[in-house]
Formats: structure tokens, sequence, C-alpha cells
């Protein structure tokens, strides 16, 4: 993985990874929305690019445009912080195929959920992942040399203690049914979301 500092304040960072170039955005540099709750449609917006699906004109999703499309095309979506499960919904609809697949977090098997992310990285899989205090989506991108996961984050590109980062992460129902499209609570808003592409 080749990770690239950009002299641009809408995309600072480039990843490139398994002959994919991915622009990590600054989600600030978006609109309101997204400086106030743009976590979960920026890590969208990476997934997409991992996906290689882009716009009609060719451009990639930015952050607003994703978010735009949610408010359209996403059954009872109220243009709030988008959750976990809504991000799998989201880029499934974009898609068109059933390419994110959601997974829940309950807080009780962390060792088990590590080693499943785990596997899902080195197979070069794109992870979505929800952390609390405060709620905020991140993107999984791999493990490095010293057994670090990679992060994109508020438009960079750091490296965290893989049990660290899986501590982190905000505990909810299990079970779909027990999901939101939106913003419907800590609990009803956890897990994680493998992209296969």
């Amino acid at each position: 993985m080749r990770i690239t500092i950009r002299r641009d304040k809408r995309y600072p960072y480039k990843v490139e990874m398994d002959g994919k170039k991915l622009l990590i955005p600054q989600q600030k540099q978006f609109g309101e929305y997204c400086r106030n709750h743009g976590c979960s449609v920026t890590a969208c917006s990476i997934a997409l690019q991992y996906l290689g699906i882009k716009q009609d004109d060719g451009t990639v999703w930015n952050p607003k445009e994703v978010y735009e499309y949610a408010k359209k095309h996403i059954d009872g979506y109220n243009g709030s912080k988008l959750t976990i499960y809504g991000c799998k919904e989201l880029i499934n609809a974009i898609a068109g195929d059933e390419v994110a697949f959601w997974h829940s977090n309950d807080g009780k098997h962390n060792t088990s959920i590590r080693g499943k992310i785990d596997k899902h990285l080195r197979a070069g899989h794109l992870i979505l992942f929800e952390e609390k205090n405060p709620v905020h989506t991140v993107v999984l991108l791999g493990i490095d040399k010293k057994g670090r996961y990679i992060v994109a984050t508020n438009g960079k590109v750091v490296r965290r203690s893989r049990a660290g980062e899986i501590r982190k992460a905000l505990h909810g129902f299990r079970g779909a049914k027990n999901q939101r499209n939106w913003w419907g609570g800590r609990d009803r808003g956890a897990g994680y979301v493998v992209i296969k592409g």
C-alpha cells in the first residue's frame, strides 16, 4: 500500500492499494452537513472509489453528492448522520448490487470480531467501522507491517493498534431488523460493513 500526501484541501491523501487509487476526502470541505455529520457519507465515498463506481461524467462521488443521493433514494432516511447499516444500504443502492455487507457488534465478541476484520483486510477488502465516544465512521484500509490498522479518518490516513481500535467500537443490537438507515440512536447504529471489490 502506498500513501501519498497531496496539496489538495478537499482530498489531502491518496492511497494506492491492489491497483486501486483512493482519494481520501476531508469531510469539512464539502459543506455544512459534511462538516457536522459527514463521516459516514465520506466513508461511503471512499468505498465507492474502492469499487470503481463513478458518476455518469466519470468523476468520483464526493461526500456531498453521496449525501444528496441518500436523501433522494434511501427510504426513511431523514437527513441526519447515516448509520453504519445505512452506509450498507446506500452503497448497495448506488452500486446496483450487493457489494456491502453489514455485521453487528454487541461488544461481547471482540476477539472474534477482530479476527474476522483481520481476515477481510488481509484478503484486500475494505471495512467501514463505527466508533464510539464520539460516534464516528472510519475506513479500515489494511494492516501494516507492524500489525496496526491503517485507518482513513477526518481527511487523514493514520495507524492504530488493532486491539485498541476494536475497543473503540460502537456496540449495539444484533440483527438487521433492529438497525436503522438513519440516526436512530447509538444502539441502533452499531457494527461494521465489509466491502468486497
